[in-house]
């Protein structure tokens, strides 16, 4: 936040994130244990056999999965922004890939 108080009387600027932080951000991935378990939930669910239990760790996770994808995005907006690129040009700049659902 500009003019952010510390404290002491004393205003600074809080700096943007650099860009590699960003370049980070858009990699971030569920953990691999999470990312098999919501493949196999998901196998379960399309035919129709979850428990509620599994239900709910299903919509839990799927939820994790699509705020991490939220922030992917907004940081490689960001660095597109911040770039003056195309956002195909910069992907393949970082070596950006949508995760795939196998």
């Amino acid at each position: 936040l500009m003019g952010a108080n510390r404290g002491n009387g004393s205003h600074r600027v809080l700096a943007e994130p650099p860009d590699q932080a960003l370049i980070e951000t858009t990699k971030l991935r569920l953990a691999p244990r999470d990312a098999a378990r919501i493949k196999r939930l998901s196998r379960k669910s399309e035919q129709g056999a979850l428990k509620e239990r599994e239900r709910r760790e299903y919509l839990r996770l799927a939820t994790k999965a699509e705020r991490l994808s939220v922030v992917r995005v907004q940081a490689l907006a960001e660095l597109a922004r911040r770039r003056g690129k195309p956002l195909r040009v910069l992907m393949r700049e970082i070596g950006w890939e949508v995760p795939c659902d196998d």
